[in-house]
């Protein structure tokens, strides 16, 4: 699995190198023709192949295979690296701004952009769990209720949330518990949080229903990390990328004419943004393969107003439940750690 600032980052080291190479040699011969034709030198007459008088065309030298030799390597090479690079370029553009995922696998989320924050709409339902702490939350929805399993983690506290109403329960020095009157409806919003003596998270479940609106700064991203087995035959990209459909709204629908202003989503841990365009009723779509799991920054990149240093926020990548975000090949992302 490629994620796109896995191929940017190389598309940029091979830039990079070359520019190197380039500004090494075209800088090399100035300077060494600086030192060698500098003023006050008498050139040798003997040695010189171009007879160059002001006012007249250089006449060509006696050695004019030589000449055609170095012509042509002056059209040819540069010619071949350009085009390289070009193909490099496009390889990348196309991974990253190609085909959209199939509606079948991709994970879809709504964003609106008003002044001055960011808006989620979920088009899908997700239900995640950290990996990795050692607790587990068991949903049983034929009993009715939810079993907390800590596994010898000491946890102190409970808090459960369903459909904004929470409650909490205490672990009184026990590995698991049972949360009762745990019926779960696909169409609400759970959370469980199990805490310690010092309100800590220690572990997190979650269920998103179809419709969940997030905003932020308070509030979260969330998405799921795409998997490797998802990787079609023929590529290494995933197909369970997460797809963006961004419209930038008015926050004030009293004068129909105002349309909202210019925003730009960007993701730059994962190296992609893209505009919301004020008016274009079918926005504009972005889309990702999320690889790390881990917290990382929303910005907006594009001016949209006095307060658009505000326009921040945070993306999570988590864990679907039942699997996981191990198979991680792209590049390691710097987690903020659920700090903007």
């Amino acid at each position: 699995m490629a994620a796109q600032d896995t191929l940017f980052s190389v598309l940029y080291d091979k830039f990079l190198f070359w520019a190197i190479i380039v500004g090494v040699l075209t800088f090399g011969v100035m300077f060494l023709f600086m030192a060698r034709f500098r003023a006050g030198l008498t050139p040798d007459e003997s040695k010189t192949l171009w007879k160059i008088e002001p006012g007249t065309f250089p006449l060509e030298s006696s050695n004019h295979d030589t000449d055609r030799k170095l012509e042509i390597a002056f059209y040819v090479i540069p010619t071949i690296l350009v085009a390289w690079l070009t193909f490099l370029a496009t390889a990348s553009t196309a991974d990253v701004w190609g085909s959209i995922p199939d509606d079948e696998n991709r994970f879809d989320i709504t964003v609106n952009g008003y002044q001055w924050y960011w808006e989620f709409v979920y088009e899908d339902p997700l239900t995640w769990e950290d990996e990795h702490t050692g607790m587990d939350v068991e949903v049983r929805t034929s009993e009715g209720d939810v079993v907390l399993h800590a596994m010898g983690l000491n946890p102190h506290t409970a808090v459960v949330s369903m459909d904004g109403m929470k409650t909490e329960h205490a672990f009184n020095g026990s590995d698991m518990i049972t949360v009762e009157d745990f019926f779960f409806d696909a169409g609400l919003h759970y959370k469980v949080e199990i805490l310690d003596e010092e309100s800590t998270v220690l572990h997190t479940w979650e269920h998103i229903p179809v419709g969940h609106i997030f905003r932020t700064p308070v509030e979260p991203l969330i998405i799921p990390c795409s998997t490797v087995d998802s990787a079609s035959d023929d590529s290494d990209m995933p197909e369970d990328g997460v797809v963006f459909t961004m419209h930038s709204r008015p926050i004030d629908d009293s004068d129909p004419r105002y349309v909202g202003v210019q925003h730009s989503f960007w993701l730059p841990e994962f190296g992609v943004k893209e505009d919301l365009v004020p008016g274009l009723e079918q926005g504009t779509t972005m889309y990702v393969f999320p690889d790390d799991a881990g917290t990382f920054p929303i910005r907006c990149a594009e001016y949209c107003g006095l307060q658009h240093s505000q326009m921040v926020g945070e993306v999570k990548v988590v864990a679907e439940e039942g699997k996981t975000c191990d198979a991680d090949v792209g590049i390691k992302k710097a987690d903020v750690g659920g700090e903007a």
